[in-house]
């Protein structure tokens, strides 16, 4: 069951990657908040501070800063 877990969170990962690579930061937010959701859920915290790092970094990009 834990590889399973781990490939939901690499997929939304993936997908928020794509999408910043493309400049479509408002969809890859979204991604890594579903991919921060699974992480609480399935109690992953290396990969909830690597969505956290990964969320600043995209609200940085944005100019969402606050």
């Amino acid at each position: 069951m834990t590889g399973k877990r781990q490939i939901k969170i690499s997929c939304y990962l993936n997908l928020s990657a794509c999408c910043k690579k493309l400049k479509k930061y408002d969809f890859s937010r979204k991604f890594l908040k579903k991919a921060l959701q699974y992480a609480w859920h399935f109690q992953q915290d290396s990969r909830e501070l690597l969505i956290y790092d990964e969320l600043g970094l995209i609200n940085y990009l944005i100019g969402d800063l606050y």
